[in-house]
């Protein structure tokens, strides 16, 4: 048996499966939730031929599936990925049975995960970009809504990823031929600026982020917070394996500085139209953008240290924006709207969410005792070696972010003796008691999770070795 076959080629056939049953939501509903998690614990008994020493339970799997002339290749580094994304998913699908909301997550969230594990599989890599492409596609039918008249966020999403997939195929031709013959530099400049443009559109590099506050303004907040807290994460692992496997792009310095110009755009952008939202689920949109531009620094650092930190911040990214995306959902059954005034009475009326809801985002920005604080003192420790002028930069955006949400949480304190409290199921109490705390001990003791996620990055030798 193959690891592809396991997890890739299985969950969109279950996927296609569920479909023929959705009028039974939380059945399958439930079935996916199981499915993921024995995606889940099948990843973590699971050894590749030649079997790892363990004195575990293990069974033996081949990590190749040959399709169609094209070889799918689950290594190590990749498993831990693909148990990110099938984690970010079962949780996802506990929140939406817990919450009794009806999404097309379910059951296309399968089929969606599964192209993206997928796009990061084929060899050769090369092909990811059209893979991916066709995972954003599916990806649309989860977010959009037929009686929604608002789809500009959508279509922007759809068309600027579908514009940035042949700039990446074309910078793949071009670095491929130097596996053949070197490259010469007018041919690697062509290159880089190829992949540049691809990777700037996927990524929503400004002038190209517009649709990632309308794409999270126009969806609901558990589904326009799964796609846009996933995909981008699928996107930065495909980058690492460019620079992973072309020479000629890894010592080209130019390429490390594109990336560092592009990051500090994403999070002083972010972080200042951020404060200037009263909008809630657009100021999320541009948090989206501060988290991935972090994520994009930390990899020009061009380090071991570095690659291994962008790691820590896709594991904060798919926790934190988790809890905020319940949030938000139980917010606006109390406020009915989502604004920054809406918040005002939130500790009054509904503690438990505010308290979820401040946690989550103070752990974005890294505040002391969070899930966050030990990602960003790590990146900031390593970022002051390698560029301590530009820190300040970052320290500016982190500033602004700070001020806006302690601004945001003095709204929330205010007191009001007419508003009366809003009363959680037991379920969903228990629910964000475990997420308060979850993202607590994360922070209090990181080493229980953090130096496993940094496995994602164990097979880019070049990078990291």
């Amino acid at each position: 048996m193959s690891a592809p076959l396991i997890w890739v080629v299985l969950p969109i056939f279950i996927s296609l499966v569920l479909l023929f049953f959705t009028k039974f939501y939380k059945l399958v509903c439930l079935s996916q939730i199981g499915f993921c998690f024995l995606i889940l614990l099948s990843a973590a008994v699971a050894r590749f031929i030649p079997v790892e020493s363990s004195s575990f339970f293990v069974y033996e799997i081949s990590p190749e599936m040959n399709i169609l002339g094209r070889s799918l290749v689950i290594t190590s580094g990749l498993k831990t990925t693909l148990m990110l994304f099938y984690g970010a998913l079962g949780i996802w699908s506990v929140g939406l049975y817990l919450f009794k909301v009806k999404s097309n997550i379910v059951p296309l969230g399968l089929a969606f995960i599964g192209l993206l594990v997928a796009g990061l599989a084929v060899e050769p890599f090369l092909y990811s970009a059209l893979i991916l492409e066709i995972a954003v596609i599916i990806s649309v039918p989860m977010i959009a809504k037929v009686a929604d008249p608002r789809i500009k966020g959508v279509s922007r999403y759809l068309i600027y990823f579908t514009i940035g997939m042949p700039f990446v195929l074309l910078a793949g031709w071009y670095l491929a031929g130097g596996e053949i013959t070197p490259v010469n530099d007018e041919q690697l400049v062509q290159a880089a600026l190829l992949l540049g443009l691809g990777f700037v559109f996927w990524l929503a590099v400004f002038p190209f982020q517009s649709w990632v506050p309308l794409l999270s303004d126009e969806t609901e907040p558990n589904e326009g917070l799964f796609i846009l807290t996933l995909l981008p994460i699928a996107v930065v692992v495909l980058l690492l394996k460019y620079l992973n496997g072309f020479a000629w792009l890894r010592g080209y310095d130019t390429v490390f500085q594109a990336l560092r110009l592009f990051g500090l755009i994403m999070v002083i952008i972010g972080s200042i139209w951020f404060s200037l939202q009263n909008n809630l689920r657009k100021a999320m949109g541009y948090l989206i953008l501060v988290s991935s531009g972090f994520m994009i620094i930390a990899i020009s650092l061009n380090s071991p240290n570095g690659y291994i930190v962008s790691t820590y911040f896709m594991l904060l990214r798919v926790v934190s924006f988790f809890v905020v995306s319940w949030t938000l959902v139980s917010m606006e059954k109390v406020t009915g709207i989502l604004k920054v005034d809406s918040l005002k009475y939130l500790f009054s009326t509904a503690p438990l969410l505010a308290i979820g809801f401040f946690i989550s985002l103070f752990s974005l920005i890294g505040m002391p005792f969070t899930a966050g604080f030990p990602v960003m003192q790590s990146f900031l420790s390593e970022f002051a070696v390698y560029e301590p002028r530009l820190n300040i930069f970052v320290i500016i955006s982190l500033t602004i972010l700070s001020i806006t949400l302690i601004r945001w949480l003095f709204i929330s304190l205010t007191l009001s003796e007419d508003n009366k409290p809003y009363k959680l199921e037991l379920p969903l109490h228990i629910f964000f008691i475990s997420c308060i705390f979850g993202l607590l001990i994360i922070g209090i003791f990181p080493n229980l999770v953090y130096p496993h996620i940094s496995e994602i990055v164990n097979d880019l030798q070049f990078l990291v070795r």
